[in-house]
C-alpha cells in the first residue's frame, strides 16, 4: 500500500505536469518574408515555427533552413491590450536591421524579448493589423 507521503508526492508530480501542459501555448507557424534577428543570432527569411515552453519561457523558434533555430529568453510578459486572435510578431527596426522584439500567441498575453532604447520603429506581422 502506497504511503501517504508518497502518494502526495504523486500527485503534486502530476499536478506539476498538468500545469505545465496547460501552461504551454499551441505552436505558431509563420513564414517571415525577411532576414531579422533574433536572440542575438541571424535568422534568414522563411518558415518558422515558435514553441513556448511553460509560462516564462524559454520561446524556441526553429526555421526549416540550416542553423535557424535559436532559443529566446523572456524578459518579461505583456498583458494583452486587444481582442487579437491571429498571433503577431513585433520587430523593432532601428535602419535595415529588425529585431524580434515581442511574440504575441493567438488570443493570450505577450513576451518581451527585447528593450530597444534607441529610437525605432515596429514592423508587425500577423494579426489583423499586421504590416511589412
Amino acid at each position: 500500500m502506497m504511503s501517504v507521503s508518497r502518494l502526495a508526492v504523486a500527485a503534486l508530480a502530476c499536478a506539476a505536469l498538468l500545469g505545465t501542459a496547460i501552461a504551454q501555448a499551441a505552436p505558431i507557424n509563420i513564414n517571415i518574408g525577411f532576414a531579422f534577428t533574433a536572440g542575438g543570432k541571424s535568422m534568414p527569411a522563411g518558415k518558422y515555427q515558435i514553441d513556448i515552453k511553460g509560462i516564462d519561457g524559454p520561446i524556441v523558434l526553429q526555421g526549416e533552413a540550416k542553423d535557424s533555430s535559436v532559443i529566446l529568453s523572456v524578459m518579461t510578459k505583456l498583458g494583452r491590450h486587444d481582442n487579437d486572435q491571429e498571433p503577431e510578431l513585433v520587430f523593432d527596426r532601428l535602419g535595415t536591421t529588425l529585431l524580434l522584439s515581442e511574440i504575441w500567441p493567438s488570443g493570450e498575453d505577450g513576451y518581451l524579448l527585447i528593450g530597444t532604447k534607441e529610437k525605432h520603429d515596429h514592423v508587425v506581422l500577423g494579426g489583423p493589423r499586421g504590416r511589412k
